[in-house]
């Protein structure tokens, strides 16, 4: 879901149901006009995404990061690892 802006890198996978936004979306009455600012979305190379996971407004992921399913990544990511839960968090480092 880009209003403005969502970069994907090369060698990425984005599982099924996986929620990517660079916006909190619409507002009451005008559902085509994004609410608040916007923020891009930035996933380097050889992202991995898994099932369900969600990815906030503003967020970069750095190179070679896995995201565990049902993940909410609420701030960047710029060491290359696995990341799981809510929000995300280190689980191992590449």
């Amino acid at each position: 879901m880009a209003a403005e802006s969502i970069s994907i890198g090369d060698s990425c996978m984005i599982a099924h149901g996986a929620y990517i936004s660079d916006a909190d979306w619409h507002g009451i009455y005008d559902r085509a006009e994004p609410v608040g600012n916007t923020k891009p979305v930035i996933l380097k190379d050889n992202v991995w995404i898994g099932d369900g996971a969600i990815i906030c407004k503003g967020v970069t992921i750095g190179e070679n990061s896995i995201i565990g399913a049902g993940a909410v990544v609420t701030k960047s990511i710029y060491k290359p690892g696995i990341y799981a839960g809510n929000p995300a968090k280190i689980l191992k480092e590449f």
